[in-house]
C-alpha cells in the first residue's frame, strides 16, 4: 500500500533537490524509506564460474544473499556438517511478496490468513530445482500496488506490471 502513496520513485531520485522536496512534503514517508534503505543488509555475490548453473545459459550469474554474516557462518558450518554439498532451489512469488521475503525470508504462511494460494502437495514453503517451474508462480506488478503517477507517466514499473486482476 506504500507503493500506491508514494510519488514516482524515478521523480524523486532524479536530482537532490527533488528529493529535499520530497522529504519536506512528506517527512515521515522519507524517514521510512531511509531507515528501508540503511536497514538493509541484502547484497549481491558474483557466483564463482566453476559453480554457474549451466541451464541459466549466462556466465553473469549472482546469488542475492539476505542473512546476516552470523547466519550465513551457520549456513556455511551445515554445509561443511554434511559434506560440502549444496543445491541451487527457486521459489517463485509475486512481485509483492519479495519485499518481505528479501527482508524476513521465506515463511511457512500455510494456514494462516495471510495464506495466498493452494497447498496442493501439502503445508510448506514450494521450491523447485527448475526455475521454469518456479517461474509460473511469479506475477507482475499489480497497478493497484504502485504509484499511480507512475502508471499514468508508465516510467518506473512499465514493463512490471499488469492491468485488471490478480
Amino acid at each position: 500500500m506504500l507503493g500506491c502513496a508514494m510519488p514516482c520513485a524515478r521523480e524523486i531520485l532524479h536530482s537532490p533537490s527533488n528529493y529535499q522536496a520530497f522529504k519536506k512534503e512528506t517527512p515521515r514517508v522519507a524517514q521510512f524509506i531511509e531507515w528501508l534503505v540503511i536497514s538493509n543488509q541484502s547484497y549481491l555475490e558474483l557466483v564463482l564460474k566453476q559453480l554457474n548453473v549451466g541451464y541459466l545459459q549466462t556466465p553473469h550469474q549472482f546469488l542475492f544473499v539476505a542473512d546476516t554474516p552470523q547466519k550465513q557462518a551457520e549456513f556455511d558450518g551445515l554445509v561443511s556438517r554434511n559434506g560440502g554439498r549444496t543445491r541451487y532451489l527457486f521459489h517463485g512469488s509475486k512481485m509483492e511478496n519479495w519485499h518481505s521475503i528479501i527482508r524476513s525470508g521465506l515463511k511457512n504462511m500455510s494456514g494462516t490468513k495471510y495464506m495466498l494460494v493452494g497447498a496442493a502437495y501439502g503445508d510448506g514453503i514450494y521450491l523447485s530445482n527448475h526455475l521454469a517451474t518456479s517461474h509460473k508462480y511469479c506475477t507482475l506488478f499489480h497497478t493497484r500496488n504502485i504509484s499511480q503517477n507512475c502508471v499514468n507517466n508508465n516510467c518506473c514499473f512499465s514493463c512490471n506490471v499488469k492491468e485488471g486482476g490478480m
